[in-house]
């Protein structure tokens, strides 16, 4: 499994999570991000042995993107409190099946997690079970699948994650009326849908693109990002741009 490593020294491993790969440790069969890094540790220290690895923040299986995980204890205690004062910056792109009504704006939702299901829901703020999600978008391209169904239009947002809640993109977008594209646990579909987002496993259109934290040994601001390039991105000009600079 393919997975691309943009920084590493003696505290940080920022890499790429490939799409289809877990963040960490789950039961299957499929190695998960964790354990190809571990793999990648140990051939370079030429010994044997567990090494330590430290999970700071995840992604959804079928998200891709830039991740950080801690080689220290003391690293991934640093992170993690970075991670819940809201500290870390994380910058998405996604394709949404429709057109929001604002071209830029600030969501604020209450969502309740719902274990059982593997799934979040809207809810009230005076649920006590309920955490607030915040997040902003800006719409930068938008493209017709069908020029006689304005329901296929897609558009690409750039999105600024201010909370980290439980499948948040997905489920406010949702909410708004529109849904990540190929999200189908969110109910995004259309009879136009490509075959690449059919495809088992082949994603939804949701990108980690940007992480931006502070070095727990140096206290240096740092910022990594990489541009997707494949599948329902190819048909964004806008990323494209950005890939070529």
């Amino acid at each position: 499994m393919k997975y691309t490593i943009l920084y590493e020294d003696t505290e940080v491993i920022v890499c790429v999570k490939p799409v289809g790969v877990a963040s960490q440790n789950e039961k299957g069969l499929q190695p998960a991000l964790t354990d190809l890094l571990k793999q990648h540790l140990a051939k370079q220290s030429g010994k044997k042995g567990d090494y330590y690895l430290g999970v700071i923040h995840r992604l959804d299986k079928p998200v891709g993107g830039v991740m950080v995980y801690a080689k220290t204890k003391e690293a991934a205690s640093f992170l993690s409190k970075q991670i819940l004062s809201n500290q870390i910056k994380k910058h998405y792109y996604a394709v949404l099946l429709g057109t929001p009504i604002n071209f830029a704006d600030v969501l604020i939702d209450y969502l309740f997690h719902d274990k059982k299901n593997n799934c979040s829901i809207i809810s009230e703020a005076s649920n006590p079970k309920a955490k607030k999600a915040e997040l902003s978008y800006q719409v930068i391209e938008q493209i017709s699948l069908n020029q006689e169904k304005l329901e296929d239009k897609l558009t690409l947002v750039d999105i600024l994650l201010k909370t980290g809640r439980h499948h948040q993109i997905r489920v406010q977008f949702s909410h708004l009326g529109c849904p990540v594209y190929g999200d189908l646990k969110y109910h995004s579909i259309t009879e136009s849908m490509p075959v690449w987002i059919q495809e088992k496993n082949s994603g939804i259109a949701l990108y980690s693109y940007c992480l931006e934290f502070m070095h727990p040994k140096t206290k240096k601001i740092m910022q990594f990002s990489y541009v997707p390039s494949d599948g329902i991105w190819k048909l964004f000009p806008a990323l494209s741009n950005k890939k070529e600079s």
